[in-house]
């Protein structure tokens, strides 16, 4: 560091490294250990500063200024630190002035009348706010009551026979039953249906009502009538093209039937054939 083994540092400045921060204690301990005792001037130079205490540019240049402004140090035009000791700030509680109490009170009461006026206007509006659930709650139980004594009727369309032949006692055991599901028969749908019955004439439409009625089924005709009744309407019995899902997995199940007595047979024959 300096080229001393020891400096001097005052008592009174010891005692008051609490009003100092670190940077500014390390420093201004190296000052005071590079003093001149006749003198009492600091003559080291901020790079042999930043050296010693290890310190950059900028900390130093930081901290140099911290101690000038509170009056631990001057610097010098020529460089040099002079090392004073500042006099102690005491801090002294004066009286409050009367203008200022007059204040304090004035605002603590504006404070008090606008507690008082959220206050109430809290409590106005809940009582507000309660009134109207319970006239809510008055009605929703009403509409409750009379939904619960009023009869369940479902209303749907009820639209006419789509063929002359066909049962009207059916007919609307169709339409209820579309109606219990929540899929009434809608305008489209009866004029698709009355188009398909114009296509197949011979179409019993009396047992295909009592089928869906009885499975629930939202339609009448399927793909499978519309089918079998191209070339001049042929019953379903004499249309051997047509095979059903059923009909295609029971071929499948003969035929893997038959391939599995044919393998079979084939081993029996090889073994017979060793032997």
């Amino acid at each position: 560091m300096a080229n001393v083994d020891f400096g001097q540092i005052p008592f009174e400045v010891i005692c008051r490294f609490g009003e100092l921060g670190k940077t500014e204690i390390r420093v201004l301990s190296y000052l005071y250990a590079c003093r001149n005792q006749d003198t009492g001037q600091c003559n080291p130079s901020r790079k042999k500063i930043c050296t010693d205490t290890e310190l950059s540019k900028t900390h130093l240049s930081t901290s140099l200024k911290n101690l000038e402004n509170d009056g631990w140090i001057l610097e010098n035009i020529d460089g040099y630190f002079n090392l004073v000791i500042p006099e102690k700030v005491t801090k002294t509680v004066t009286s409050t002035p009367k203008k200022v109490t007059e204040s304090v009170t004035l605002v603590t009461d504006s404070v008090t009348l606008v507690t008082e006026s959220v206050t109430k206007s809290y409590e106005n509006g809940n009582s507000h706010i309660k009134e109207l659930n319970r006239e809510r709650n008055r009605e929703r139980t009403e509409k409750e009551q009379r939904s619960a004594t009023a009869p369940k009727t479902q209303t749907f369309e009820r639209f006419p026979e789509p063929r002359s032949d066909v049962q009207t006692a059916l007919w609307s055991a169709f339409l209820e039953s579309r109606a219990k599901m929540k899929k009434p028969l809608t305008e489209v749908g009866y004029q698709r249906l009355v188009n398909q019955l114009a296509r197949l004439p011979s179409f019993d439409i009396n047992d295909r009502l009592i089928e869906a009625v009885d499975r629930k089924w939202q339609g009448l005709i399927f793909d499978r009538d519309l089918l079998l009744s191209e070339g001049n309407n042929a019953p379903i019995q004499q249309n051997n093209n047509f095979k059903s899902t059923a009909d295609k997995r029971d071929e499948r199940a003969i035929s893997s039937f038959e391939r599995k007595q044919q393998l079979r047979a084939k081993v029996e024959a090889r073994r017979i054939g060793i032997s």
